[in-house]
């Protein structure tokens, strides 16, 4: 489920079948007298936790400020054309217009050789996995 905590106005998320606390003020809330939104999994909960307090905040809903890590830096690899030698630096800067961090971006490409995905070549990098 995905409520607003009546004493500090924070959206969280929560199971439904427990009796949650506002992760912000600590309130413990009796979720039968919530107005709350139910939903199937834990990653739309999220999104909704993060539409909602940027609607509050008077800011707009972006879907790609609502992406995953790991969504946002599958964005950024397939926005490089197939087969073609790419700059570690330009993986990086691509990547933090994602709001992605240049040590995590440069773990994710080392784990990303191990496993065999990409191949680094002439001071880049070429990924070979499958693209859909």
């Amino acid at each position: 489920m995905v409520a607003e905590c009546p004493s500090c106005g924070q959206y969280f998320s929560a199971p439904l079948s427990k009796k949650p606390s506002c992760p912000r003020c600590g309130e413990r809330l009796n979720p039968q007298s919530m107005e709350k939104d139910v939903v199937g999994s834990w990653k739309t909960a999220a999104r909704l936790v993060q539409r909602k307090q940027a609607e509050k905040a008077g800011k707009k809903y972006s879907e790609a400020g609502m992406l995953t890590k790991s969504e946002r830096f599958e964005t950024v690899i397939r926005s490089f054309q197939e087969g073609v030698v790419v700059s570690v630096e330009d993986i990086v800067r691509r990547a933090e217009n994602f709001g992605l961090r240049e040590e995590w971006v440069l773990k994710r490409l080392d784990y990303m050789e191990r496993e065999g995905l990409l191949i680094r070549k002439f001071g880049g990098v070429r990924f070979v996995h499958p693209r859909t």
